[in-house]
């Protein structure tokens, strides 16, 4: 059972979770003090390894996919040696093929009515029935899950639902709550489709795919381009902490107070007139750090999950900064400062989506771009500003226009590039990062929460 825990432990670290030594050792004591039932063997493990609530939703995955599946194993083993012959599973063939009747163009459950069903056996039912839809299965499909549930709920007409959902409600042909029952029972659902979906990818590919999976749960390391829905609104309640964390972000700097630190220059200073006695302690505190940034980001569709992130976390902690300046660009360049003073964060985000005069072509411009800055806001940069640009320095083979970019770095105090591509990818087909790097205080691979947040530590 040690090793089992262990084991666990190992998954629990690939999904992003922080466990020490001391939390493990801690955690094999409970366990032999307070046993094995599977509810306080549950609890036990969670109390000892889990310490933010944040964690709490990818242990019970992980815990209940986990033992599952060695539960699993036990009954095949135990099976085998009592000759029993196990039966063909219903999920797919030994290829991955679908080998149920809606995969090949026969019925599908109609969802409404096994919604307004009491029967709850019939969700397990028809989120089996949605496995065997799916067709060819293989490894690749274990980063692919949210795309699987999608082709899953296609073909169980989901959104079809939904819509006949709405009608209904909107007609008054049910009430809210049922319409709230319904929703709970389609989350549900859900739930119980990707949670098959798994357990067949780990009866087929072992281990490899319970690892692959644990990974896909840890969105701190998952590339921004590649967050399914339920993982960008998790990531944007960790992007709202690191701005609050920026916000209240000190100085190298302090300042008179009268408590804090002991500040020694003062004591000395002071002391001159007592003939060197220390009778006075000034104290200082350190200074909230308020730089000036200008930010620029580019907003098109390779990119556009990544901006919206950082523009989010400026927004967040814009008190922080003496001055912001928010510029977006594809290939042209929009000044939306006065967008985030007037509109909410939801508000500002939706609307830059639909600026006019920004796309032309839909391909990013980062020449004009600079040239459009340099052109009609080069008064706003001064020896205090800090200009941060997001972008990945794809420039699709247009003039770079880093003339410009160069007399942008001359002006200001730090110029900082985050690059939301892969830094082996730099450089190749139309990236040309290697021709901005040099005006660059410093350029950054920025393609995840991980490396966002040593990015922020670093220049803020």
């Amino acid at each position: 059972m040690v090793k089992t825990i262990l084991d666990f432990v190992n998954l629990l670290r690939k999904a992003g979770l922080r466990i020490s030594p001391a939390e493990i050792e801690d955690c094999l004591k409970a366990v032999e003090l307070i046993g094995f039932s599977q509810k306080d063997f549950k609890a036990t493990l969670q109390t000892t390894l889990v310490k933010e609530s944040k964690d709490i939703k990818t242990f019970e995955k992980l815990f209940h996919l986990y033992f599952s599946c060695i539960d699993e194993k036990i009954s095949k083993k135990t099976a085998v040696n009592n000759q029993i012959i196990p039966t063909q599973k219903k999920a797919s063939s030994h290829d991955g093929k679908g080998l149920g009747r809606s995969g090949a163009g026969g019925p599908t459950p109609d969802l409404l009515q096994v919604l307004s069903s009491q029967n709850e056996s019939l969700l397990d039912s028809i989120a089996q029935t949605a496995i065997e839809t799916l067709g060819d299965f293989n490894l690749d499909s274990v980063e692919l899950i949210w795309n699987k549930i999608r082709e899953a709920q296609v073909n169980l007409k989901w959104f079809m639902t939904i819509y006949k959902l709405e009608k209904l409600l909107e007609e008054k042909k049910i009430d809210y709550l049922t319409y709230q029952k319904y929703m709970e029972k389609m989350n549900k659902l859900q739930e119980k489709i990707e949670v098959n979906i798994k357990k067949f990818l780990i009866s087929k590919y072992g281990d490899l795919a319970l690892e692959k999976i644990a990974q896909s749960e840890n969105i701190s390391e998952t590339d921004f381009v590649k967050l399914n829905a339920t993982a960008v609104e998790q990531l944007k309640q960790k992007v709202n902490q690191l701005g609050r964390r920026l916000a209240s972000k000190k100085s190298y700097r302090y300042m008179p107070s009268s408590s804090g630190k002991i500040y020694i220059k003062r004591v000395l200073k002071k002391s001159m007139k007592y003939g060197g006695v220390p009778l006075e302690l000034p104290y200082a505190r350190r200074k909230i750090a308020r730089p000036e940034i200008i930010l620029i980001c580019d907003i098109s569709q390779s990119v556009a999950q990544f901006s919206s992130f950082m523009l989010q976390l400026v927004y967040i902690s814009q008190n922080s900064f003496k001055d912001v300046q928010s510029f977006v660009f594809v290939d042209h360049l929009s000044n939306v400062t006065n967008l985030f003073k007037k509109l909410d964060l939801e508000e500002a985000l939706q609307e830059i989506k639909y600026l006019a005069g920004v796309s032309e072509t839909g391909y990013s411009h980062f020449g004009q771009t600079f040239f459009e800055f340099y052109t009609n806001y080069s008064s706003i940069v001064n020896d205090r500003s800090t200009v941060i640009i997001l972008g990945d320095a794809k420039n699709n083979w247009r003039p770079s226009g880093v003339e410009y970019l160069k007399k942008i770095s001359s002006k200001c105090r730090k110029l900082y590039w985050l690059n939301p591509q892969a830094k082996d990818e730099w450089d190749k087909k139309d990236s040309i990062m290697s021709i901005y790097a040099p005006w660059c205080s410093g350029v950054y691979e920025c393609r995840n929460m991980n490396q966002l947040e040593r990015v922020v530590k670093k220049i803020f």
